[in-house]
């Protein structure tokens, strides 16, 4: 029934929608029967147009009042648009419409899980449960208020019985994976999804999730494995060579990590993440070159995107070119105020560059925002003492050390400051707390302090 119009053949959503919106424009009265308003609804719902939902299920229910499914429609949108109370009054109406109908309960769960009412969402859900329906789903809602709840134990408890009433359920597996970096019992969800590949071993999520769990175990070459069956199973699964490549980077194997990134332009050609990978893969390996020509096709794709605008600055101060390199840095700052690895960059430059009072403020700004990061700590307090402002060094070594005692280089460059001001009995003390943290600290302070190998003090506590 369209006014007058024909009805399109099938179940075309987009064609029922086009008719509608056509209607509503000429200021017509659209007359559609239930499943086809059901239909329009759930295409503007899955395509995040909440508000035409809206518009359109309002419309359609004052032609059908008793329209249970339209009804649990607009209670979901209500819950969306945080209108709990209105939410629960049309769960009762329809609870009275159909006194059996498992959907009033997953949407009283879903009131509830909204409000934080965790326990009471568990109790609808369970109701839901107790009939006939996707029971796979019911369990992927409740895992979901386990979640919100912080008991991954129980959420990992209800996904395996949904994977167990659906072995095709998809984001079950990777709600397991996500509940697992937060639980302790990957043990447990290690033999299941071993026991899962058995059965299904072309499930490519499953293989996914194993091989996350055996990331949080520090398993990398089983994660690696796993990661790859998911990619040959479903190369277009973009996780697998996310985490494959991301392994490869953490090991130091850039060209390994490289070509798994590139899998992901192949599905994604302006995938802005795998273009800023790739291009630190080439940072790494010297490539300047190659690096800024990935860093700038990032941009192309997002010129509002910092991360690429740092990236390319890291390349000309790799290359000792600060001058260009602040101007990249600069846009980075201009995007983004508040990343203090941006300051910590651009100080860098300025040093280089003899803009000593811009390189104050950079690191200043830095450790406003990262105050306990050693890497500033340390690298400012050398500057300061490079340009003699060594009170100062030494007062804020004194706070970080108060703070974060058992950091080996923070007591490394007070000793290494404390000798070049002719301290030498303050020196001792950080030298052999620093030898007693770490056995490496004889090297990390000829590193920081080559001038100072050879001093008598230097060589006698480090037993050099």
């Amino acid at each position: 029934m369209f006014d007058g119009y024909r009805e399109p053949s099938g179940e075309d959503s987009a064609a029922l929608v086009s008719l509608y919106e056509k209607l509503i424009s000429e200021h017509s009265s659209p007359f559609f029967d239930t499943e086809q308003y059901e239909q329009i609804v759930e295409f503007y719902l899955q395509s995040d147009q909440i508000k035409k939902a809206r518009d359109v299920v309002e419309y359609a229910l004052v032609q059908y009042p008793f329209a249970t499914t339209l009804l649990l429609h607009y209670a979901h949108i209500k819950i969306y648009d945080n209108e709990i109370q209105e939410a629960f009054e049309i769960a009762e109406k329809v609870r009275l419409l159909e006194p059996s109908n498992p959907e009033v309960f997953v949407l009283l769960g879903n009131a509830y899980d909204e409000m934080g009412q965790y326990k009471m969402a568990i109790q609808e859900y369970e109701k839901a449960l107790s009939f006939d329906s996707d029971k796979d789903d019911i369990y992927l809602y409740m895992a979901y208020s386990y979640e919100n709840w912080d008991r991954y134990d129980k959420a990992i408890e209800v996904l395996k019985l949904a994977l167990i009433q659906n072995p095709e359920n998809q984001q079950a597996l990777s709600e397991l994976a996500f509940c697992c970096d937060f639980s302790d019992t990957e043990h447990n969800s290690t033999e299941f999804l071993k026991k899962f590949i058995d059965d299904h071993p072309y499930s490519y999520m499953a293989w996914y999730s194993l091989g996350s769990i055996y990331i949080k175990e520090e398993k990398f070459g089983d994660a690696l494995s796993c990661f790859d069956y998911a990619a040959i199973i479903n190369p277009k699964y973009v996780p697998a060579h996310l985490n494959m490549g991301n392994i490869h980077f953490m090991n130091e194997k850039y060209e390994e990590a490289i070509e798994c990134f590139k899998k992901i332009l192949e599905v994604s050609s302006e995938d802005i993440f795998a273009l800023c990978y790739i291009a630190n893969c080439y940072k790494c390996l010297d490539n300047t070159r190659k690096a800024r020509e990935f860093y700038k096709s990032a941009i192309k794709v997002d010129s509002n995107y910092s991360d690429a605008w740092h990236g390319l600055g890291t390349t000309y101060q790799q290359d000792a070119n600060h001058q260009v390199a602040l101007e990249y840095l600069k846009k980075a700052i201009d995007l983004d105020k508040d990343d203090h690895s941006f300051w910590y960059s651009i100080a860098e430059s300025y040093t280089e560059l003899d803009k000593l009072e811009e390189a104050y403020e950079a690191y200043t700004k830095a450790l406003d925002l990262d105050g306990n990061n050693v890497d500033y700590i340390k690298d400012f307090a050398l500057f300061l003492h490079d340009f003699s402002f060594e009170k100062e060094a030494q007062h804020l070594l004194e706070n970080a050390l108060e703070v974060q005692p058992q950091e080996v280089e923070l007591h490394i460059t007070m000793a290494g400051i404390l000798i070049d001001k002719s301290l030498p009995h303050e020196a001792v003390f950080h030298m052999a707390e620093a030898k007693d943290l770490d056995k490496e600290a004889a090297q990390i302070f000829i590193e920081t302090f080559p001038h100072l190998a050879e001093h008598y003090l230097v060589r006698e506590v480090f037993n050099l």
